[in-house]
This record gives C-alpha cells, structure tokens and sequence, in this order.
C-alpha cells in the first residue's frame, strides 16, 4: 500500500513557491532499501536501450534490493527465478527525483499484465522503468511520445508469469512545470493517464478510482451550513469533509488524498514570506501523513490457511505477526530539484539538494534513508527564547 500526490504551488511557480510531490511507502515487511546518488556520468543501464532524447541526468532515488534472500518468496518461487533474481532485480529504483527536475514514483498494483515489444520496438523492464526514465527524460511529454502508442519503447517484464508476482507496479511522473503522468499496464497493454487529479494509491485501476470520486462529490473543505429547529443558520467547523474514507484500503485513500490535496496549496498569508517555502514543505507532509498507516492498524488475517490473505497473494511466507505499515515518506521539489524524506522510526526531515550533493560527484553515493540517531532535539538546556 503507499500514496502518492502532487501539489500545486499557491500563485505562480517560482523556486521560491515550487510544484511538490511525495509518497507514503506503506509495506507488510521491510525489504533492505538505500537512497543512492546517482550521477550523470555513471552507466548504470549498460545493457538496456538507448533513450531516444539522447539525455543524461543526474538523480537521487530510493532502490530496492537485488538478493533474493531479503524477499520472505517460497521456495517454488525461488526456484523459479533459476538464479537469474539479482540480473533481473537490477537498478529497481521505485522513488526519486533527477537534475531536471523529474520525479519517478513505483507503486504496487496487484494485477499488472505488461507488453510485449513489437518489432520496431525496444523494451523497458517495468521494475528498472523509474530509473531508466531518471537518467533519461526531462518532462512528462518526452515520456509519453516514447512510450506511447507510436513510441519507440515499451513497457516490458523480463521474467513473465514470475517477476510480477513480487513486485506488480504501476508508475507516476511529475515534471517541473507541474505535469503529471501515470503509466499502468494491465491485460498486455501500456494505459498512459494525464494525472489531472494529482493522486494515485493501488489497485484498482487508475480509472476506477475517477469513477469512483463521483460517489463523494458533495465532499469539500469548505464547511456545510445547517439549520437548528429555529431555522438559525451555522456551521460546524470539520463537516465539509464528513464521511470521508478514513480506512487504509487504496480505494479509501485516493478518495482522502484527493479532498485533503484541495487544502495542500493553502499557506496562512499572514507569515512571513520567508517561511513559505517551508510551509509549503511541511503542509505536503501534513496531508500526507493524513495517509500514514501506522504500524499495526492493518494486520494480515492468517485465518484462513494458505489461500486467505495478501501476504499469501505475493507468494512470500508470511513473517511472524505481518502487517503494513508507512516505513518512509518522501516530498520532492520540482523547481529546486530537492528530495525531502523522513522514516516511522525518526520524525526529523532530511533533504538533499542535488545541484550541491552532484557536484563533483563521479560514482554511486549510499545515502541511509533510515537515519537512526538524532530522532529528537533535546531543548532541555536551550536557553529562554525572549522578545
């Protein structure tokens, strides 16, 4: 399960007032995961297919891990794969932002089916199409000609039948002029979705999801007026937003993210300008901690033997008490190119500002994204703030 949005600026887009965008990353086990910088020079898709814009960029992105042993799969699983997990597995990048900046976000959606390539053709594997895309496109529109219906590439899966089963994903990109691009492959074939709405949760499919925002569109953030028995006119503070979805199901939380994202934009004009950026930062994250599933709220029903649960659906064995829950929450900002993030273990936002952290930079960079120490600031010896 994760969630992700974007957020139009209040006003006109400036550095000062960037488009953003981020994700929960909601997942039933934790799956070892780094942060990497990635620099323009390094070649890190030394075998795939060369990118018809003949552009290279720098980006940062959170990536999966290679060795099929961090993945609880079965054995029939694991035989499957005939060794090949860690070829296949290779530069899975499912979050992050490039040079230019371009975000990529990878989110699970049960049911993925992905194309074939036609003769005229090169295919993109599905799980390496987050940085394959980083490295090599500036804006929403430079994807959708190559991977649309007359694009020279496709979407591909590199181990049918097998791959998808642990890792189906469907794919968001945002560029900085606020475009926004949703890529979900279903029954053979690539669905390509202008992501007017600016929300995208799991399965179903993206187009169910519209469909099913008709069913709440009285909702709003605008207070309801109601009458008492004297036909006095009030408002109660909260009820614009009453009977919105409050459960963890992707359904639910697409309904949620898409109301919440109307207030995303607001800043209490009343501050100083010189703390909007940082409003606009922490508000990103207000709304989506509002998808935060906190750990054990969501817990696999074991119930029903072998055949009764999602875990069972990813053909993993189920770890001890198996749940989802938020491990990571990301914001990135467009026209800065930074990429904010911060864990359920530490609260304490993180940002890396890739024109500074590139520079110089000539290999791959380990970042940890799960910083451990200084999850707090002790204010027991700071000294009285006085006027």
């Amino acid at each position: 399960m994760c969630t992700h949005l974007t957020l139009a600026p209040w006003g006109e887009i400036s550095n000062h007032n960037p488009y953003l965008s981020g994700r929960c990353h909601d997942f039933p086990f934790i799956i070892p995961t780094t942060l990497q910088l990635v620099p323009a020079n390094v070649d890190i898709f030394p075998d795939g297919p060369a990118a018809p814009t003949g552009n290279t960029y720098g980006f940062t992105a959170v990536r999966a891990s290679d060795d099929l042993r961090d993945y609880p799969v079965t054995p029939a699983l694991k035989a499957l794969f005939k060794g090949q997990f860690e070829t296949l597995a290779r530069n899975t990048y499912y979050d992050g932002i490039n040079q230019a900046g371009l975000s990529g976000a990878a989110l699970y959606m049960v049911g993925s089916q992905y194309e074939v390539a036609d003769a005229d053709q090169e295919g993109v594997p599905y799980n390496q199409l987050v940085g394959f895309i980083l490295r090599h496109y500036a804006s929403v529109d430079e994807i959708e000609r190559d991977f649309g219906p007359q694009g020279k590439l496709a979407v591909t899966n590199p181990l049918p039948g097998v791959l998808e089963h642990v890792l189906p994903l469907h794919m968001a990109f945002t560029d900085n002029k606020g475009h926004s691009l949703i890529i979900e492959c279903l029954e053979g074939k690539t669905q390509l979705y202008r992501n007017q709405h600016g929300v995208m949760t799991n399965q179903p499919a993206y187009s169910w999801h519209l469909n099913n925002l008709n069913n709440y569109n009285r909702l709003s953030c605008t207070n309801v007026i109601e009458f008492d028995e004297q036909g006095q006119a009030s408002q109660a503070n909260g009820s614009g937003l009453r009977g919105v979805p409050a459960d963890a199901t992707p359904e639910s939380r697409f309904v949620r993210a898409f109301k919440l994202r109307q207030a995303g934009a607001t800043i209490n004009v009343d501050e100083p300008e010189e703390h909007h950026y940082q409003l606009r930062v922490m508000q990103t994250l207000k709304v989506l901690q509002n998808m935060w599933v906190p750990m054990g709220s969501v817990l696999e029903n074991l119930s029903l033997g072998q055949d009764g649960g999602p875990v069972d659906k990813l053909l993993v064995n189920p770890p001890k008490n198996p749940h989802d829950f938020s491990q990571f929450c990301t914001v990135r900002d467009h026209q800065n190119a930074c990429y904010f993030y911060t864990s359920y273990n530490n609260p304490r936002l993180n940002r890396v500002e890739l024109a500074t952290a590139l520079e110089g930079l000539t290999e791959i960079r380990d970042l940890n994204l799960f910083p451990a120490n200084h999850w707090y600031e002790d204010a027991t010896q700071t000294e009285q703030v006085t006027d």
